[in-house]
Formats: C-alpha cells, sequence, structure tokens
C-alpha cells in the first residue's frame, strides 16, 4: 500500500516539476550527472558572454584602426603633393595646415574611447593615453608622449583559452604598437611633414613620404591582426553554442519528463493505488468479521 502511495507520489511530483529527478535518492547516478551538466552549461553561459564582450571590443578597435588608416593614407597623398615643385610658399601653408588638422585628428583617434574606456590604453583603459606637448611659440603640437600600457588585455572565453581584445597604441620594445614603437611614430611622421612644408622645403628633398608609406604598412598589418582575432572570437562563440546544445540534449535526456509517458505512469499508478486500497478494505472488513464470530 505504501509502495503504491510512494510511485504515486513520485509521478505527480515529475509531472508538476517537469523533472525526473528531484533529488539525489530518486537516481544517484543520474543526479551526479545532471548537477555536472548543469555547472558545465553555466560555465559554457559565462565563456560566451566572454567572448560577446570581446568581439565588442575587437568591433570598436577595428573602427578605430580604419579611422588611422585613412588619416595616415592622407597624410601620405599630402606628402606626394609636396614633391611638387612648382608649388608657392603660400600653397605649401596651406598644405602645413592640412597636415596639422590630420595630426589632431589622429590624436583625437588615438584617445577615442568607448563606454568610459579608451582603445588604446593597454590596461589603464580610465585614463586618457595620449598627452600633446605643444610649443609655445608656434602653438602646434610638437611632440606626442604615451601615458598608458603596454599590456594587452585578454579575456577568458574558454577553459583554457583567451582572447585579445586590445592592442596598446605604443610600445617602447618591438613593433606591436599602433601609433609608436619602437622604431616609428606616427604623430612625429605627420608633424615632420607639417614643419617641412611651412619651412617651403621641397618633399622630394625629405623621407616623409617613405616614412608614412611604412607607417601605412604598419598599421595595415595591425588591421589584420585584429581581423584575425576578430574571426577566432566568432569560430570559438559558434563553438561554446554548439556545446551548449549538446549539453542541453543531454541533460534533457537525463531529467526531462515525457508528459505522455507521465501520464501514462499516473495512470497505472493511480489504478495499482486503487487495487491496492480495494484490496485493503476487504482484508479490514474480513478481520472484523472474523473478530465478531
Amino acid at each position: 500500500m505504501l509502495r503504491h502511495q510512494q510511485t504515486l507520489f513520485d509521478v505527480r511530483r515529475q509531472m508538476s516539476s517537469g523533472r525526473k529527478v528531484n533529488l539525489a535518492s530518486d537516481d544517484p547516478g543520474a543526479y551526479e550527472a545532471i548537477q555536472g551538466l548543469k555547472s558545465d552549461l553555466s560555465q559554457l553561459s559565462q565563456f560566451e558572454r566572454n567572448s560577446n564582450m570581446a568581439r565588442h571590443y575587437l568591433t570598436m578597435l577595428d573602427s578605430s584602426l580604419d579611422k588611422t588608416v585613412n588619416l595616415v593614407h592622407q597624410a601620405s597623398e599630402l606628402a606626394v603633393r609636396a614633391s611638387d615643385a612648382t608649388l608657392d610658399p603660400g600653397a605649401r601653408e596651406a598644405m602645413a595646415q592640412q597636415a596639422d588638422q590630420l595630426l589632431q585628428s589622429l590624436l583625437a583617434v588615438a584617445n577615442s574611447s568607448e563606454g568610459g574606456r579608451y582603445n588604446f590604453a593597454g590596461l589603464r583603459a580610465s585614463e586618457k593615453p595620449y598627452v600633446e606637448q605643444v610649443d609655445p611659440v608656434t602653438g602646434r603640437i610638437s611632440a606626442v608622449v604615451y601615458a598608458g600600457s603596454e599590456e594587452t588585455r585578454m579575456i577568458k572565453t574558454g577553459p583554457e583559452q583567451y582572447a585579445a581584445t586590445n592592442i596598446a597604441g605604443s610600445q617602447s620594445v618591438g613593433e606591436g604598437g599602433i601609433f609608436q614603437t619602437s622604431t616609428r611614430d606616427l604623430f612625429d611622421s605627420v608633424i615632420r611633414l607639417r614643419d617641412s612644408l611651412s619651412a617651403g622645403v621641397n618633399g622630394a628633398e625629405t623621407d616623409n613620404l617613405e616614412r608614412l608609406n611604412d607607417d601605412l604598412n604598419h598599421v595595415l598589418g595591425q588591421v589584420s591582426l585584429n581581423g584575425a582575432r576578430h574571426e577566432q572570437v566568432i569560430m570559438n562563440e559558434s563553438y561554446l553554442r554548439e556545446m551548449q546544445l549538446t549539453n542541453q540534449q543531454s541533460l534533457a535526456s537525463l531529467d526531462s519528463v515525457d508528459m505522455a509517458e507521465a501520464a501514462m505512469q499516473l495512470s497505472q499508478a493511480q489504478t495499482a493505488y486503487q487495487a491496492a486500497l480495494h484490496g485493503t478494505s476487504t482484508l479490514m472488513q474480513q478481520v472484523s468479521l472474523l473478530n465478531y464470530m
């Protein structure tokens, strides 16, 4: 009788919760497997959120890099025009002003931010990375100094996988920076172009064009690097979704109740319980009769 009551209770509980295993005592092996799958799914969800964040940072970086490429390209074109020996001093000064505007725009991109985080500040994302030094005589920018860090921000996107989500604006060792490296300085290249134009120097007599073309190729290389990182994050997101689906299916097979099957089990349990109840009632009546006799 008690066994039939327990069976009826268990089936009703499964139907109300939609789960086969509500307690460890229901099925110890399945319960342990279910808890493991739930833990894995929770971890996968966190990795997916981290990947979404990484993809957002890389997308913002793409936009800033595209602007940088455009500005350096414009400066390179200006250097080509500066090689025209027929330019008069007035034309060269007008071009010097254009170069100065490109310099200011390049500095604005280098100090660009999104959501209070500076794109090229390394790990010091809350602080403006670039500080300009101004010539007191001309009032023009004479140099740009980096105040950010040179580290790369890494976000965990898998059990043993991390995504690099930024490129430091400047690096004192190697060629990893965007605007300044151990061998180049994009700001200085534009400053040199501007100052030679203001001084009336023929561009053909300088290395401005060569420097700017090298700078452009460098930035394009960083664009490719960021694109590769972006693609890797997208591929990782696809993998995480596949793993989530696999684990969800495994969890469903272990824990989700088939309502049609459960309804049949409930009917059988109710029938068995009613039969047991009837049998117990009949037995009690017989015992009562014997006691009376």
